[in-house]
C-alpha cells in the first residue's frame, strides 16, 4: 500500500519535530495530503504547494525547515526548483521525491545538494523514517550551531 493510498496510523510523535516546518511539494494532491497528514501526526507543521511557484511563496512566508519536492513539477522542473529553494532557503533540507525510473534525476539533485531521495510509491513507514532521519538532522544542526555561538561569545570575554 503506497502513502497515497493507506489511511494515516497513529504514530508516536518525533521529539523535537514540533518546531519543524515541512513544506511538501507535489502536483499530485493525493500524495500532498497523505504527506500532510503523517507530517503533522509527527509533530511537523505542514504546508503543501502544487507547483514550483506557489512553493517560493510559501518559503517567503513561513521559517521553511525542510522540503519534500517531487522532481516532475509542472512549469519549472524539479532540478530548477531545487536551485531556486536551495538559494533562497540555504539551510533547508531538501528530500527529492522521484518516479520510478528517474533515479538519475534524484542522483544529480543529491549532486546538487539535496539530502536525500525517495522513490514513487513509498510506504507510510518509508516516509516515516525519512521525516525521522530529517528531525533528527535538523536537531543536530540546531545544536550545532547553538554550540558554536557559545564558543564564540566565550573566545569574546
Amino acid at each position: 500500500m503506497t502513502v497515497a493510498e493507506a489511511p494515516v496510523p497513529v504514530i508516536p510523535q518525533i521529539e523535537g519535530a514540533n518546531f519543524l516546518n515541512l513544506l511538501i511539494v507535489d502536483d499530485e494532491r493525493a500524495i500532498r495530503d497523505a504527506c500532510r497528514e503523517v507530517a503533522q501526526s509527527l509533530g511537523f507543521t505542514a504546508f503543501t504547494a502544487d507547483s514550483a511557484e506557489h512553493a517560493y511563496r510559501l518559503l517567503e512566508a513561513h521559517g521553511i525547515d525542510a522540503v519534500l519536492l517531487d522532481l516532475r513539477l509542472p512549469g519549472a522542473g524539479g532540478l530548477e526548483a531545487l536551485n531556486q529553494i536551495k538559494s533562497r532557503r540555504p539551510d533547508a533540507i531538501i528530500v527529492v521525491v522521484t518516479g520510478y525510473g528517474t533515479v538519475q534525476s534524484a542522483v544529480q539533485a543529491m549532486k546538487n545538494g539535496a539530502y536525500d531521495y525517495v522513490t514513487k510509491p513509498f510506504s507510510l513507514d518509508e516516509l516515516k523514517l525519512l521525516l525521522d532521519r530529517v528531525a533528527s538532522h535538523l536537531k543536530l544542526k540546531t545544536e550545532n550551531r547553538v554550540l558554536r555561538e557559545k564558543i564564540k561569545s566565550k573566545q569574546g570575554f
